[in-house]
């Protein structure tokens, strides 16, 4: 019962450092892919690839640090 009330009362803040660390986390890595492939100049050539791979990357190191958010919420709470 207490673990419910805990996280109805922090699960809010758990999901807001979720969602800017995965926001982040893509726009980052979309932007070093996409410069990374050549810029505008290659991006329809094949630096569209190293933009998409960007984009996951900076996708799993942003849920990465949102569980280590996470984490550091729970430790902190309780």
């Amino acid at each position: 019962m207490e673990t419910r009330l805990w996280y109805a009362r922090n699960g809010e803040l758990i999901g807001l450092i979720y969602g800017a660390f995965n926001f982040l986390g893509i726009t980052i890595g979309s932007l070093v892919g996409f410069l990374a492939g050549g810029g505008v100049s290659e991006f329809l050539n094949e630096g569209w690839i190293l933009t998409i791979v960007g984009f996951f990357v900076g996708a799993m190191i942003g849920t990465g640090l949102g569980l280590l958010g996470h984490g550091m919420v729970v430790v902190k709470r309780r």
